[in-house]
């Protein structure tokens, strides 16, 4: 994953020659606030923006995640409600982050993926 988040929006928008300004209007930013996400002087937006985003110029929304959490060096999950089970698992593995094995980490992976690929 060579590209930044800024490089790759940009390379997908200009190939696609979408308008700077379209994306702005889509995303309620300035044009020059989007200019500086894609040249990496502004972090990226948060994951509803980057959805919209990734939909306004047909870009891959996972992808483009990736590239903001590794820009970044975080991953946002949004938590509803306190209680739910959905929540828990979350809170839980960021308590076990640090603590995780390869093997761990591994089984995690290949379970996530092949439920995604069940999908």
């Amino acid at each position: 994953m060579s590209q930044t988040f800024g490089d790759y929006a940009r390379s997908i928008r200009t190939n696609r020659r979408i308008p700077l300004k379209t994306v702005a209007d889509a995303l309620e930013f300035s044009s020059v606030y989007i200019a500086d996400i894609e040249r990496g002087r502004r972090n990226p937006p948060t994951a509803d923006k980057i959805r919209l985003w990734a939909n306004v110029i047909g870009a891959d929304a996972s992808e483009m995640f990736a590239r903001a959490a590794i820009h970044r060096d975080t991953v946002e999950l949004p938590l509803g409600d306190a209680e739910s089970s959905r929540n828990r698992l979350a809170l839980a593995l960021a308590r076990s982050w640090e603590d995780l094995t390869e093997e761990e980490e591994n089984e995690l992976t290949q379970f996530l993926e092949t439920r995604r690929q069940q999908e």
